[in-house]
């Protein structure tokens, strides 16, 4: 590898760019970067929803800390909002002391 030193004859390119519609270039490259960036989260977002179909299931209960599960797989507690990939299946609520509530669900989106 080459040392550089200060004699070579390196050329600095120096890029100067025109305002667009009267808009500064510091202002108008700011706004394409947050802009390319919001898009970039929301496709990030939405993409997932189009290869796993479901839905939010949010349940909440008179009894806290109801333990739920879909198809015999524990989900979680009460009050419970979480997104499942499930389209139907069953939901059991179980709590110590307490008769287990069971429903058959489908998800529709």
């Amino acid at each position: 590898m080459k040392e550089v030193d200060e004699n070579s004859n390196i050329e600095l390119f120096e890029v100067k760019l025109k305002p667009i519609i009267g808009i500064a270039p510091k202002v108008y490259v700011f706004l394409t970067t947050i802009i390319l960036l919001l898009n970039l989260a929301s496709i990030l977002i939405i993409i997932p929803k189009f290869k796993n179909p479901g839905a939010y299931l949010k349940i909440n209960s008179n009894i806290a800390n109801t333990y739920i599960y879909l198809n015999e797989k524990y989900i979680g507690r009460t009050p419970l909002n979480k997104y499942i990939n499930a389209t139907e299946g069953i939901i059991r609520a179980k709590r110590m002391g307490f008769k287990t509530y069971e429903q058959k669900i489908k998800i529709h989106n």
